[in-house]
């Protein structure tokens, strides 16, 4: 059985997905693991954070990408991770 996953792990998850480029509001939703409504309001939640950006045309729904605060939020937790796993 699997634990679920911490806010911060959903919101690093969707980070690392838009880091990849992935600005397909459908690919972010199944890469990370999220249904439309709980990603909606993540991808509100990071952008007031200033962690994204929004890019909104009458043509399409809003295309997300990532801001160099939230790679520099994605950098600090990975190497938090790998200090961890280092300790072990």
């Amino acid at each position: 059985m699997t634990r679920k996953r911490s806010r911060l792990e959903i919101c690093l998850d969707v980070l690392e997905v838009l880091e990849k480029k992935s600005d397909c509001m459908t690919h972010v939703m199944y890469k990370s693991n999220l249904s439309w409504l709980p990603l909606n309001k993540l991808l509100n939640n990071l952008e007031s954070k200033g962690w994204i950006k929004s890019e909104r045309s009458i043509e399409y729904s809003a295309k997300y990408s990532i801001t160099d605060k939230g790679r520099e939020m994605l950098k600090f937790f990975r190497i938090n991770e790998i200090k961890e796993i280092m300790s072990i």
